[in-house]
């Protein structure tokens, strides 16, 4: 069987979706499908490559399609991308007839429009992965308006897609839920969470010199990677520091980028926060020494944005055993999952002194540090690690 996989990121890139999608073509390869691939060169968040039109990896037949790129946070250049990019989907697969099935995300909103279309007019069926809720979530972070046109429209075109898919991949519970209030059989929906490659991400002492490198030795060293924006709750992370200013062994690292970067950044230097560091993306072994560094780590998302959306970096800082910190609704999939299997603490976004509290008791607290630890690590290997999770998609797309 071929499956066709439409992203705007892939391969060779790193950074979230195009990573785990890259990740899943390679398995599905593995298992036997035919895998087709229609992207574009451009990059998140990440320095662009310059990239051949055509290209065969890992048995992954990858098509580079044109599209835009404007910077992301530019709002008319990023409609402008999606904008182009949907287009040039359409068209290609138009003009494509040797698959059997397509696999869309929900970013950009508007390409799995397509797949309603190709159902309609080429009996093609397609499957839709849910990364994030449209245009929930846009009306949740003040993007649109609820009452607008632009959310009417985008909700309409939205249950087109659910309606008409042959599957529907949530990533939690909390977004199944979501997905059948609106109206969606919930026998459609499966659900499958993102996970984390242990041969990638894996337990490991770090040498002296990277821990001088980063500003991190003799520290009880808290953690936040990805994306720095209105979706996580960067707030309440600032609010923490504040609160454990006066504790000069407890250091709180940023890497990553966003919207809310500049934000951070200038929060930093006015408040003189100087047990916060923020650096950029990292890669490979780096980024999995800076893993090993942490002594705890925070996975966050604002308040109303459980089930519209899944930090999925989670599944990253559980493969080297460290206790996570979940700043998010307990009724979240990832809040649920640090809670009901103690990997930690989940705290809701105005918990400020709870959390800083709780820092300050594991760190001081050797035999519930290790315990804790234990627990990420026994998840992990049972439900995350990537080979398990990835069956479960080949499972769905071959049935």
């Amino acid at each position: 069987m071929k499956l066709v996989i439409i992203s705007e990121f892939f391969y060779p890139y790193k950074t979230g979706t195009q990573k785990i999608l890259t990740e899943l073509a390679e398995d599905l390869v593995e298992n036997g499908l035919e895998i087709d691939v229609l992207t574009t060169d451009n990059a998140y968040r990440e320095k662009k490559l310059s990239l051949p039109k055509n290209e065969v990896y890992k048995g992954i037949n990858i098509k580079r399609i044109y599209s835009t790129a404007f910077d992301r946070d530019n709002k008319l250049g990023r409609i402008i991308n999606y904008l182009t990019f949907t287009f040039s989907v359409f068209g290609n697969l138009l003009s494509k007839k040797d698959y059997d099935k397509i696999l869309f995300v929900s970013n950009p909103p508007l390409v799995p429009y397509i797949g309603y279309l190709m159902k309609k007019f080429r009996k093609k069926d397609y499957i839709y992965l849910v990364h994030d809720i449209y245009p929930d979530v846009a009306e949740k972070l003040n993007v649109i308006s609820k009452d607008g046109i632009i959310y009417k429209v985008m909700d309409m075109i939205n249950n087109k897609i659910y309606l008409n898919a042959s599957n529907i991949i949530a990533l939690g519970i909390d977004m199944k839920k979501v997905i059948c209030n609106k109206g969606i059989d919930e026998n459609k929906i499966d659900i499958v969470t993102n996970w984390a490659d242990s041969n990638n991400t894996f337990e490991k002492i770090v040498e002296e010199d990277f821990y001088n490198k980063y500003n991190l030795k003799d520290k009880f060293n808290i953690l936040y990677t990805g994306n720095i924006s209105k979706v996580h709750a960067i707030d309440t992370i600032i609010d923490v520091a504040r609160k454990l200013k006066s504790n000069d062994k407890i250091k709180f690292t940023f890497v990553g980028n966003g919207s809310n970067k500049p934000y951070l950044e200038s929060i930093i230097k006015e408040e003189n926060l100087d047990n916060i560091q923020l650096y950029d993306y990292m890669f490979g072994e780096e980024y999995n020494n800076l893993l090993n560094c942490a002594d705890m780590f925070i996975t966050t998302l604002q308040k109303g944005i459980e089930g519209l959306g899944v930090p999925s970096k989670t599944y990253t800082y559980m493969s080297v055993s460290k206790p996570i910190i979940a700043i998010m609704s307990e009724n979240s999939e990832v809040g649920n999952m640090v809670k009901s299997l103690n990997l930690g603490k989940q705290f809701n976004n105005d918990e400020v002194e709870e959390i800083s509290n709780y820092i300050e008791k594991i760190q001081k607290d050797r035999n519930l540090y290790n315990e804790i630890s234990n627990n990420v690590r026994s998840a992990f290997k049972e439900k995350y690690e990537r080979k398990k999770v990835t069956k479960k998609f080949y499972n769905i797309v071959n049935y």
